[in-house]
C-alpha cells in the first residue's frame, strides 16, 4: 500500500495503531495527517509520532538560538518545519481526538530525538 501522511489508502478505523517515524517534520500538512491518523485508527488505539529537531544536539542557549534563527526555507533538506515534541503534542491534541499520554522532547541528556504518544478517544 502506498500513501501520504495526509491521504493513507486504509479503511476507516482500521488500523490498531499510526506510527509516524521520523516523518513529522517532513509533513506538508501536519494537521491533515494526525486528522487522517484519527480516521484510520480505531478509537482507543495509538498514535506514536518520533522525529528529530534540526540543531536538537545543541547544548547551549547561544547554539540553540543560533540555531533556531535559521529558516526552515535555507535549509538543505526536506523539513517543512523544525517541530519540538511539545509543538506536535499540542498539534496533535488540538485534534480533539487524541488524549496525549506521553511526550518526550529533546533536552540535555537526550538525543535529538522527540517521542509523542496518544490515545484515539471515542466518537467521530
Amino acid at each position: 500500500i502506498q500513501g501520504v501522511g495526509e491521504s493513507v489508502p486504509v479503511a476507516t478505523g482500521a488500523a490498531d495503531a499510526v506510527m509516524m517515524l521520523r516523518s513529522y517534520n517532513h509533513l506538508r500538512d501536519p494537521a491533515a495527517a494526525i486528522a487522517e491518523a484519527a480516521r484510520v485508527v480505531a478509537p482507543g488505539g495509538r498514535l506514536i509520532a518520533v522525529d528529530n529537531v534540526v540543531f536538537g544536539l545543541c547544548r547551549s542557549r547561544e547554539q540553540l538560538d543560533r540555531a533556531r534563527s535559521i529558516s526552515v526555507e535555507a535549509t538543505p533538506f526536506e523539513h517543512y518545519r523544525n517541530a519540538s515534541g511539545a509543538e506536535a503534542a499540542r498539534a496533535i491534541a488540538a485534534d480533539g481526538r487524541w488524549r496525549i499520554d506521553r511526550c518526550e522532547d529533546v533536552g540535555p541528556g537526550t538525543a535529538n530525538q522527540w517521542m509523542v504518544t496518544a490515545t484515539r478517544a471515542e466518537g467521530p
